[in-house]
């Protein structure tokens, strides 16, 4: 039934696209208006033809689509929705599915000439692939949508015929699901629904149902990448069952809101995605997990995109006619982006609640107030900041009366200076590489081996400096066991270098260009407990290297000429 759904997304937009007639006389007799659509809608038919598409016309106001060139015709469909060329593997799916699908369209031209919004009818009718339960509800051309046009030909409206039908364990439910401009003079369109639900059977054994209550958004896109949308989804829930378990998820009150902007040839975008409440439940025979999640909160910022850039990618997408040199041109424009651009993200929820039950036993672990928030900048090196909090974690279990594990108040901060951004020149390679393209193929070619090493040596010989500063954590308990605050602070480098990774020397000729140095403060007590767990040999190494400050236990760390220091002492 995904399928399905996909397939009559397809016919719509070709419709779409093919109807788009340039009408810019506004006021013209309704004859004149009508002989100009058919003239320009022929001219568009001509044009798939030479695309992979059979045309039957069956009158003069309806017509037969027939994908008969899978491959021309996906080329020709991404030229209409996406700069993204699939991969092979998708690729070949779609040439599947694809091949043989039949697509009505119905005009009323009369209406169309006035502008009404039921002129023009676009159904999907099957397709090779089609299974002959659903033969009876195609004919029926139950699953399609009217499409209206205005005074410009751009589209005003769209209706989706009403669909509640179930075939074998598939399910389709859309209820008032329509599309409506909010003006002439722009693409701002507001979409809604009451309800669409979709069942399908995944791996063709697990039934799987996803729903949509009372979904809403609404857009205003310039182009395929400047404008903005909001979308509302009050309800979404998946349902997959089995004989041997159960999953099901919901999400209450989710919003997105995204945003993208050009000001000298940089663009910059803004998402912010917000979910008051999200349950996920899953059961089998021997166990029931239950998560709930409260106020999940997602900001994502990008900055510095070359605008230049995504517009060679989206010409590139439509003039493109072999899909491997598209997929390889691409690669190499999408690693452009990756030459310069910022990322910045901040990442929150209220509360974790997680509860397994199992028939002997019970786990529960519960976090407060957790975020992360950080950057990530590309140029010739990729750097990165990024700051985690946490109110306070606690795990326990129905065998224990105290909690067996509980910390507060924990801080860190992480980063990455000076890594060679080796990402265009390895998303080329992986373009370019039956590798990572053929799925016949279960190992790497010695030249892609190659390849890949020798990129790897360039972001070795590169250097890079890490740091991890400061991890603290204000309280920790143990076993009903409470203990001091811990600190932990490191750096660590690698310098630049000339080694070679095909030297057989070449990981102890590294030990020469790395330096690091950090110190852990650490409850002695703790440390006496966590140290029951090694050998007596172990144990008794660590106590020899401590350094004690009260309650504290100090280890002061270095590494340099390939030697490990702590507190001024050399590892034996």
């Amino acid at each position: 039934m995904k399928r399905k759904v996909l397939q009559i997304g397809i016919a719509s937009l070709i419709a779409t696209v093919i109807l788009g007639c340039d009408r810019k006389s506004q006021h013209v007799a309704s004859k004149e208006m009508i002989q100009k659509s058919q003239k320009h809608f022929a001219d568009q038919l001509n044009r798939l033809k030479q695309s992979g598409f059979d045309i039957n016309a069956t009158s003069d106001s309806s017509y037969i689509l027939t994908i008969k060139d899978p491959n021309k015709a996906i080329i020709q469909i991404l030229s209409y929705v996406d700069m993204t060329p699939v991969d092979q593997k998708t690729k070949r799916e779609l040439d599947r599915i694809l091949d043989g699908s039949k697509i009505g369209i119905d005009i009323n031209w009369t209406r169309y000439a006035n502008m009404d919004a039921n002129s023009t009818f676009v159904y999907f009718l099957g397709s090779k692939q089609t299974n002959k339960a659903f033969e009876k509800i195609f004919k029926s051309k139950k699953l399609g949508a009217y499409i209206g046009f205005g005074k410009d030909d751009t589209i005003k409206t769209v209706f989706f015929k009403d669909i509640d039908e179930k075939v074998n364990r598939d399910h389709l439910l859309i209820k008032s699901l329509k599309a409506i401009a909010q003006d002439d003079s722009s693409n701002a369109f507001r979409v809604d629904a009451k309800k669409i639900s979709v069942g399908f059977v995944q791996d063709s054994s697990v039934p799987v149902e996803v729903t949509f209550e009372k979904p809403s958004c609404d857009t205003d896109m310039q182009n395929r990448y400047l404008g903005k949308y909001s979308c509302i989804f009050p309800i979404v829930s998946l349902n997959m069952n089995d004989s041997n378990k159960t999953l099901k998820a919901i999400l209450d009150d989710t919003k997105i809101d995204y945003s993208a902007k050009s000001k000298n040839n940089k663009v910059s975008t803004t998402m912010n995605i917000k979910i008051k409440d999200s349950k996920l439940g899953i059961k089998n025979g021997y166990t029931d997990i239950n998560t709930k999640l409260n106020s999940i909160k997602l900001a994502l910022n990008s900055s510095d995109t070359n605008e230049s850039i995504i517009k060679e990618m989206i010409r590139v997408s439509k003039e493109q006619k072999d899909l491997n040199k598209t997929n390889i041109k691409m690669a190499e424009l999408s690693g452009k982006m990756f030459e310069h651009m910022i990322l910045d993200y901040d990442i929150s929820l209220d509360s974790v609640n997680f509860v397994s039950k199992g028939r002997k036993n019970s786990n529960q672990i519960d976090i407060k107030a957790f975020r992360q928030k950080g950057d990530l900048s590309f140029d010739q090196t990729i750097n990165s900041n990024d700051v985690t909090t946490l109110s306070s974690i606690k795990a326990s279990d129905s065998l224990h009366p105290v909690p067996i594990f509980e910390l507060k108040n924990l801080k860190s901060a992480t980063g990455i200076r000076g890594l060679y951004n080796a990402l265009p020149e390895f998303m080329k390679i992986a373009a370019t590489s039956p590798s990572f393209n053929d799925p016949n193929k279960e190992e790497m070619t010695d030249e892609d081996i190659n390849k890949l090493t020798s990129l790897a040596e360039k972001v070795l010989n590169n250097g890079v400096s890490i740091y991890y500063k400061p991890l603290s954590v204000d309280e920790l308990s143990a076993g009903g066991k409470k203990y001091d605050k811990m600190t932990l602070n490191l750096d660590a480098n690698l310098t630049k270098n000339s080694i070679k990774l095909d030297n057989p020397m070449a990981q102890l000729l590294l030990m020469r260009y790395v330096t690091a140095g950090g110190k852990l403060a650490i409850d002695k007590n703790l440390l006496e407990e966590i140290s029951k767990n090694f050998s007596p040999m172990m144990m008794a190494m660590i106590m020899m290297y401590a350094k004690y400050d009260g309650d504290k236990a100090i280890f002061e760390v270095k590494f340099e000429n390939g030697h490990l220091i702590i507190n001024g002492k050399p590892l034996m």
